[in-house]
């Protein structure tokens, strides 16, 4: 069985916009390279490197 992850990880944002990333399940939380769920939340204006 999967374990429970009860609240996200945050992670720092690697530019000067004052983002919010919370990973819930990836590399940080769960030690998991193959998929990650996280919410980032950022003020109007920033970008994404995507």
């Amino acid at each position: 069985m999967p374990p429970l992850i009860g609240s996200p990880n945050i992670i720092a944002a690697s530019d000067d916009k004052p983002k919010k990333n919370e990973e819930f399940i990836g590399r940080v939380n769960s030690q998991t390279s193959e998929i990650r769920m996280a919410r980032t939340t950022s003020p109007g204006g920033g970008a994404n490197p995507h």
